[in-house]
């Protein structure tokens, strides 16, 4: 969970009492159910789809960039309402078909819109939750992954069973969410938090996503992927990244600091 700082100017003059106040101011709910293919072929490279009603006077536009080694779209959302069967219907939560024993994946690109447009917004702060990344050891050892970029923070469990590799932080942060485990747990579940990846953004009008399947398997397969920016994950012992360091603790100690939490509804 992110913090985020605010520090006021007295009279031109940062104050030099020391005051430590959590405040908890509302980030974002983005909800993913309803949406219309708005151009292009549906389920191909170059469709885009427009989602409304995503937040307060936003709309987002997610466009399908990539379908690499043989995937494809089996459903582009398995998430509107009435709920899926697994899952969050605020979700988006497309469903790829992978091909035998390759690295198959897909890339979106997820734009905010202003409602009725294609003028970029930025939502100003806003959780995405990659949930269910799990695996699967019938017909082989494979393993589900979701690549994002440009969060300020990632939160796993302690004892996550989320691999994160190919971690990077500048120009732009980005990182491999990966199954550590060849393990298929039933459903999407928000509640099994071994399995997810949570990223904190700020000031955000676009974003990449791929989501793909590596490892060996007999046969093409169905996989589910789930991106939740709308319900709360509960972490029993989360771990985020990165941390405050030393020095911006001892900057925070010398300041008149407001501290921002996390998580609720508004803009």
């Amino acid at each position: 969970m992110k913090l985020s700082l605010q520090c006021p100017i007295l009279g031109g003059v940062l104050a030099a009492a020391c005051i430590f106040w959590p405040f908890p101011v509302s980030a974002v709910l983005l909800d993913f159910s309803t949406f219309s293919l708005e151009s292009g072929t549906d389920l191909q490279v170059g469709a885009v789809y427009r989602y409304t009603g995503v937040a307060l006077g936003v709309e987002a536009l997610i466009s399908i960039d990539e379908l690499n080694n043989g995937a494809t779209i089996f459903r582009i959302d398995d998430a509107t309402a009435p709920p899926p069967t697994s899952g969050s219907f605020q979700a988006f939560q497309p469903v790829l078909s992978v091909t035998a024993s390759l690295d198959s994946n897909a890339v979106f690109t997820i734009t905010f819109v202003d409602a009725g447009t294609s003028n970029p917004t930025s939502i100003s702060d806003f959780d995405l939750a990659a949930v269910d990344i799990d695996g699967d050891n019938v017909s082989g050892t494979e393993f589900e992954y979701v690549y994002l970029q440009g969060y300020d923070t990632y939160t796993v469990e302690n004892a996550t069973q989320v691999a994160v590799t190919g971690e990077v932080w500048t120009p732009v942060s980005m990182a491999k969410f990966s199954s550590a485990v060849p393990l298929d747990f039933p459903g999407v579940d928000i509640t099994n938090t071994n399995h997810i990846a949570e990223t904190a953004y700020t000031d955000t009008s676009s974003l990449t996503v791929t989501m793909g399947l590596e490892g060996t398997r007999a046969t093409p397969r169905l996989r589910i992927y789930s991106l939740n920016p709308f319900d709360t994950v509960t972490f029993t012992d989360p771990v985020t990244v990165p941390e405050p360091t030393g020095a911006m603790l001892l900057f925070f100690s010398m300041s008149l600091c407001w501290v921002r939490r996390r998580r609720a509804a508004g803009t």
